[in-house]
């Protein structure tokens, strides 16, 4: 097991496959690419595709609990109350 540490901006692996996002259109694989899209393809390959601008690596989002007023959350959310109109 070989890891490259330095010199290569690209982070290291382990010779799996990643995944990358594409900056500009372009052909990977021979298969045509859209930008903004996510590809998972071989170390060799990104590296090449990184060197020229192509692709970036991919970072997972992280999921956000957004539930609100549950037993866990802080505190529960306020009830709007609304003036009643007037007659007349």
């Amino acid at each position: 097991m070989v890891i490259k540490i330095g010199g290569d901006s690209s982070p290291p692996t382990l010779g799996g496959k990643m995944k990358y996002q594409v900056l500009r259109n372009c052909v990977i694989g021979g298969a045509p690419r859209k930008a903004k899209s996510v590809i998972e393809i071989s170390d060799e390959e990104a590296r090449d595709l990184m060197g020229i601008g192509r692709i970036a690596p991919y970072d997972e989002p992280k999921v956000e609990n957004r539930a609100v007023a549950l037993d866990d959350s802080a505190e529960a959310p306020k009830k709007r109350t609304y003036k009643k109109k007037k007659d007349g």
